[in-house]
């Protein structure tokens, strides 16, 4: 239906001034996005076939501006209008929390696609100074085993040679199941005892698995 037949309150713009823009379909966000349409497609229908012909938002986001304005209606303006979205994407994902008290939400959030991505278990440790600072971000392994292959003096070696007070650390699970293993208690019982024998906090062990996570300090187990 073209939106000139729409009720005026069923039309993207006006559904997300009255509910919110989260509460548009995928559809109705990329037709926001392309503003408006041409003759004999309306934004929507523009917006339903790029849909179509990509699949998410992901293939959308990595396709090149050539390949969009092969859609009828798709001009260059349009096309980097969408690059432009997905750009701001990638750089706002890449902004670290700047806290040491980042919830652990927001931490997963910032990291899960990274992480959930990985064949074999990867892990990474988050270094904040002692006015709780960030630092930096390093990762300690990547490999292809599933099993937490790394140990708590690789971890405190790092974080006293950046001269950090305080971290955070991450690590994903590829089997989706986010519950900790036997060995992942182990670790972490065994990392916090020395960290506090070296005057380090351990904030947190956070694991990723299939869009969700395990926080051992929101557990209380930290």
């Amino acid at each position: 239906m073209k939106l000139a037949l729409l009720p005026k309150q069923s039309l993207p713009r006006e559904k997300a001034r009255r509910e919110g823009i989260s509460s548009l379909s995928d559809e109705e966000v990329l037709a926001l996005i392309l503003s408006g349409g041409v003759a004999g497609a309306s934004a929507l229908d523009l917006a339903r076939e790029l849909l179509s012909r990509y699949g998410s938002f992901s293939s959308l986001g990595a396709a090149p501006n050539e390949s969009l304005m092969e859609i009828k209606g798709i001009k260059k303006a349009k096309a980097l209008a969408i690059a432009a979205v997905f750009e701001v994407a990638r750089r706002a994902a890449k902004e670290v929390p700047q806290s040491q008290d980042s919830p652990a939400e927001e931490l997963f959030q910032h990291y899960h696609l990274s992480l959930e991505d990985e064949v074999g278990e990867k892990g990474l440790v988050l270094l904040y100074d002692r006015r709780g600072r960030f630092l930096k971000e390093k990762i300690l392994f990547a490999g292809n085993e599933d099993r937490l292959s790394t140990s708590p003096k690789l971890v405190l070696s790092e974080a006293l040679s950046s001269k950090a007070s305080s971290f955070v650390f991450l690590h994903n699970h590829p089997s989706g199941n986010p519950y900790p293993s036997a060995e992942d208690f182990s670790f972490t019982s065994s990392l916090e005892r020395k960290a506090s024998d070296l005057s380090l906090r351990f904030r947190d062990h956070i694991i990723v698995a299939d869009r969700r996570f395990f926080s051992f300090r929101e557990n209380g187990l930290l």
